[in-house]
Parts: C-alpha cells; structure tokens; sequence
C-alpha cells in the first residue's frame, strides 16, 4: 500500500511503462482495505521491535541480494522480496556486485544495518567493497 502510494504519479500518468510485477503490487494494493492495512502495520511495527532487539551487538547481516544472478535485460527484474523486508523494517540496506554467475552477470550480496545506522551502513560497506575486488 505504502509503495502504490508512494508510484502514485507512475501509475497514473506512466501505467504503460511500468513492469507487470509493480502493476500486479499496485492492483493488489488497490484491493487493500483499511483494516487490513492496519493489521499489517501492527504486525510489522511487532517485527520491527523483535529486529531491534537481535541487533545488538551485531555490526551487519550479510544476506544475498536476491535468489541468483541478475538479470541481462534489468527490465525482467521480478523479485525484490530480498530487499523489500529491509525496507519494511526500516533497516537500511546496500546492494554489492560480489561474484560473476554462470551467465556473466553479477550475483549481489547485500549489507543490512539497524534502524537508524545508516552511517554503520556505509562503513561497513567501505571495508567489504575493497575485499570483493581483492577475489
């Protein structure tokens, strides 16, 4: 519901050159109602603190950026499931190029720092990039 919200003016003004799988998020968004919608925001707000409190103690996640290598045509992307939990829990998160897959095309690793850290974040981006070029 957030994200139909937040492609308000895509969809209403750009629909046509949307991919079908943001198409399908923002039908399905439509058909959200406001209980259901409440609901889920008290489940993921629970989730939320449940997250805070595995977190300390623990610089970042390391966890893969989606379930293989990209894609050579980027307008094929389908899956942001690795990303979009991130985002609902409000813990930034940071995308790396780590290794070339069986077709040539990077396969992702992906940083996830607290609520808040965004700083830690880019930090500990800054140690691992150079590491990844390393091999």
């Amino acid at each position: 519901v957030e994200g139909a919200r937040a492609l308000a003016f895509e969809a209403a003004e750009h629909r046509q050159a949307l991919n079908s799988w943001i198409l399908e998020t923002l039908d399905f968004a439509a058909g959200c109602d406001a209980a259901r919608y409440d609901a889920a925001r008290a489940a993921s707000d629970a989730w939320r603190r449940r997250l805070a409190r595995g977190f300390p103690g623990v610089d970042l996640l390391l966890t893969p950026s989606a379930p293989g290598e990209a894609p050579l045509d980027l307008a094929a992307v389908q899956v942001s499931d690795f990303n979009r939990v991130w985002t609902l829990m409000r813990a930034p998160c940071l995308n790396l190029p780590a290794f070339t897959g069986p077709g040539g095309a990077p396969v992702g690793i992906q940083l996830v720092a607290p609520e808040g850290a965004d700083d830690r974040l880019l930090a500990g981006a800054g140690w691992v990039w150079p590491r990844l070029a390393e091999g």
